[in-house]
């Protein structure tokens, strides 16, 4: 299974994102258009014998794997494989064969916010959304106004946790040994320094390389320069990170997304990616 940070993920939070719906509408959808909807799904269950589960809010949903995991939040961020198809069997979007991608619920369609909840991790499902849960009257470019939609979802894992997995499997596939903080940040001390170390507010002086998972470079100082900051200018990760070397000392950190550029990604760094960095502090004050 590959993946995939950057281009997926980035289409799907575009294709799924809500037309102005929120938390605030659960429950409180009524209407012609909205009793139309329920009975189409309704007729496509009984066409292809199938069985699902109403919820309170109209929602249709089936469980065809139940998942030994954690269940998602509204707010999780999620690894998912979908494919998203109308009521005529015709798909308008999935994942590519092989690929996953990471979903923030926080900007997705309200359907996807409170369907997955009823997904434990390792889980499957199929979503039957009445056009209210999904793109309503507007629609989109490749979907009509007042639609229904369905989407078969696998729900691999939550962030955090496939992140660690990604940095465990990397660090066994290249031989090395690290260590794991309480924060989630992998560390590797390759030369400890000497002296004291530096706090999360010190100023420091490093070279470093910063780079993905799969090689990639996406920032580093220049052969025989260095930066200097203070530590509470930068990411959370490298407050947490550098301190844990000593003036002249070298490490590898691999930071967690949420430690990194989070949801929102900077310049070459897709939303929700963890980086590796390797660093020597030069020095600090």
């Amino acid at each position: 299974m590959n993946f995939n940070f950057s281009f997926l993920g980035f289409l799907l939070a575009v294709l799924l994102t809500g037309c102005g719906l929120n938390d605030d509408n659960v429950g409180t959808f009524d209407g012609e258009q909205f009793e139309v909807d329920r009975q189409l799904i309704r007729d496509y269950l009984a066409t292809n014998n199938l069985t699902a589960t109403e919820d309170a809010n109209g929602l249709f949903y089936i469980i065809t794997k139940e998942g030994t995991g954690d269940a998602p939040s509204p707010g999780s961020n999620v690894m998912v494989d979908y494919k998203g198809y109308f009521l005529d069997g015709e798909i308008f979007d999935s994942t590519a064969t092989g690929d996953s991608v990471f979903v923030s619920l926080q900007n997705v369609i309200l359907g996807w916010q409170i369907g997955l909840q009823y997904l434990k991790v390792g889980g499957s499902g199929t979503l039957l959304l009445p056009s209210a849960f999904a793109y309503g009257s507007q629609g989109t470019s490749r979907i009509d106004p007042n639609t229904v939609i369905a989407f078969d979802i696998d729900l691999h894992g939550l962030q955090p946790e496939i992140e660690r997995k990604l940095f465990v499997d990397y660090i066994n596939e290249n031989g090395l040994s690290a260590t794991e903080d309480s924060s989630g940040i992998f560390y590797i001390i390759t030369e400890p320094g000497e002296g004291e170390h530096p706090t999360s507010t010190s100023d420091v002086e490093v070279s470093y390389r910063g780079y993905f998972l799969n090689g990639g470079d996406f920032d580093s100082t220049p052969d025989g320069t260095t930066a200097s900051f203070n530590l509470q200018e930068v990411i959370a990760g490298w407050q947490i990170a550098i301190p844990f070397l000593k003036k002249g000392g070298k490490g590898t950190f691999f930071i967690p997304s949420a430690l990194g550029y989070g949801e929102r990604g900077q310049g070459p760094i897709a939303p929700n990616t963890p980086l590796v960095f390797d660093v020597e502090l030069v020095s600090f004050q």
